[in-house]
């Protein structure tokens, strides 16, 4: 998780300082900025029949998310890399959260409802909530303030963590600005039931995952898992909200106490279900409880971004458990993959089985040698493969030219290039049958073959120099029978190349030895190609530079390419 670390930071940021009142004053916040675009967008486009007010404002959604998405990437593409890069980072989605905003207004409540100040309990707690405070009991500013918290605890930490994660500052950017739209115009009224249709079916969309983790981060810090999950569970589906009954159902669950119910919005009574229904009315002590619970979470969520963070290792071999080849995969995965199998798994496998000094360091080098033969031979087979294909081209061409000088009145294009592409035909499928269509009773014999002996080594790097001898020799065994074969194509060609010059036309022969000498140019190759390639180490090998050549250009000369393991 590359971002982890970048909202790890702003987390720790936020959680130190919230967003001080005297950086407010002078920036104001992303979410005001914002704020500011939604109004004026709403305020142009949000009329006219229920038909357009929808399509303005899913036009406004649009608007809203780009204005929102492109200067948070292009601040990402501009960050510098490295450790930078993660705090920088960190310091632009430090605004985008509120730990400590969300802490302190609740708390702004909770301390004057334990002292008995009803009044000023009611002035705080219309900071954070939409309802008629004037119409709430103690009992009901401790439920809106709890409900606001749980709430909030996922729609301005946990959801923008979640999506910042995945997509970094320009994922905790659009998180935000939907977030902010469907509080703003989100609303089912006259006014705004068509225009914020968009953004509050989206944003139910981002908030599913986001809301159902902050529900079972609550359960998990509450001490009792069980039972807030298992309110959760019940209750969490009966809110009047599809994302935010899982928050509340947990918290309420784990306090106990009872969330949700009838409530009043302006004139409109809203009777809506309880959650957790037979506990009590929460109170004063119960929403200290529930900022502790807060805390905890918070905690909680911290841990778990550094967890995320962390560089995990990418070695997945573990000590005391070696990979070691099977002969008995060798009759599917075939001779190559075989080869690579136990050229890798042996040498690792035998550093780590092993209680030997330094043996992660030697599974390490092993690690290294194995990996730059293993890009040797991807080249190597790139390589067979282009001059392989420009070899049945030439060798098409050549004959071409035969014909023409030997019948200069026959259209070029006739019998003796379909003889000859046939031919190639023939010879590349007998090869794919070779390669890929071998019976596996083969390729098992193969394997028991390179493995038979390599437990009478028992130091690793005895059994992995036995291994590669083996592979070594059985490759050698193998590129002999694809040379002779190579070899019997080649000499048909060569008798049929005789046929068509024929002894009375000496300028052709000579255009025709010239051509042939470019066409056989990749058998050559390939023939000297495999031998320094797949000659074992240890049976008089020696270092061998391979010239790259793809198409028809070569490199500087002096470039080489080092067989790994060969001394």
């Amino acid at each position: 998780m590359i971002f982890a670390g970048m909202m790890a930071v702003g987390f720790a940021i936020d959680a130190a300082l919230g967003w001080p009142k005297a950086l407010f004053a002078v920036l104001k916040h992303p979410v005001v900025w914002l704020g500011a675009l939604i109004s004026a967008l709403e305020g142009r486009l949000n009329e006219g029949p229920p038909s357009r007010r929808r399509a303005m404002g899913g036009l406004t959604v649009i608007l809203v998310l780009n204005a929102a998405l492109i200067p948070a990437l292009l601040l990402q593409l501009a960050l510098p890399e490295g450790l930078a890069w993660v705090i920088l980072g960190g310091v632009l989605a430090w605004p985008l959260l509120a730990v400590r905003s969300m802490h302190d207004h609740v708390a702004a409540v909770a301390k004057p409802l334990a002292r008995g100040d009803l009044f000023a309990a009611r002035q705080a707690v219309a900071m954070i909530v939409g309802r008629d405070p004037q119409k709430l009991g103690q009992a009901g500013v401790a439920r809106a303030a709890l409900e606001s918290l749980a709430e909030n605890s996922s729609d301005g930490i946990v959801a923008p963590l979640f999506w910042g994660v995945i997509g970094g500052l320009p994922g905790i950017a659009a998180y935000k600005a939907i977030n902010t739209m469907d509080s703003m115009i989100g609303h089912r009224n006259d006014r705004y039931e068509d225009f914020g249709k968009a953004a509050a079916r989206l944003d139910d969309l981002v908030n599913l995952v986001p809301a159902r983790l902050t529900g079972l981060l609550f359960a998990l810090a509450s001490g009792r898992p069980a039972r807030a999950i298992r309110v959760m569970r019940r209750d969490a589906r009966q809110h009047r909200s599809p994302n935010a009954g899982w928050p509340e159902a947990a918290m309420a669950g784990a306090l106990p106490v009872r969330l949700s119910g009838p409530r009043v919005y302006g004139d409109v009574i809203a009777d809506e279900p309880w959650v957790n229904g037979a506990a009590p009315d929460p109170d004063a002590h119960a929403l200290k409880r529930g900022l502790a619970l807060y805390r905890r979470t918070m905690l909680l969520t911290a841990l778990l971004l550094i967890l995320l963070a962390l560089p995990w290792p990418l070695d997945r071999y573990s000590v005391g458990q070696p990979v070691l080849h099977q002969p008995g995969d060798a009759g599917d995965v075939g001779l190559g993959r075989a080869a690579l199998e136990s050229g890798l798994g042996q040498p690792l496998g035998g550093a780590l089985q092993y209680d030997i000094p330094g043996a992660h360091c030697h599974a390490a080098q092993e690690l290294g040698d194995v990996i730059e033969h293993t890009l040797v031979a991807i080249i190597a087979q790139h390589v067979r493969r282009q001059r392989h294909i420009i070899a049945i081209g030439q060798r098409i061409r050549a004959n071409r030219l035969l014909h023409r000088h030997a019948h200069p009145r026959r259209p070029p294009v006739g019998r003796q290039v379909r003889d000859d592409l046939g031919l190639e035909t023939q010879h590349a499928l007998h090869r794919l049958c070779e390669e890929t269509i071998r019976p596996g009773r083969e390729r098992h014999i193969l394997g028991e073959a390179v493995t038979a002996g390599a437990e009478d080594h028992p130091h690793p790097r005895q059994r992995r120099d036995h291994l590669r001898d083996q592979l070594g020799a059985a490759a050698i065994g193998q590129a002999e029978i694809d040379d002779r074969h190579t070899g019997a194509v080649d000499v048909e060609m060569a008798t049929r190349r005789e046929q068509a010059i024929g002894a009375t036309n000496p300028r052709a022969a000579a255009q025709a030895e010239q051509a042939h000498g470019i066409a056989g140019e990749a058998a050559v190759f390939d023939h000297e190609h495999r031998h320094a390639q797949q000659r074992p180490c240890g049976t008089g090998a020696r270092q061998v530079g391979l010239p790259i050549r793809v198409g028809h250009s070569d490199p500087p000369s002096g470039t080489k390419v080092r067989i790994a393991g060969c001394p």
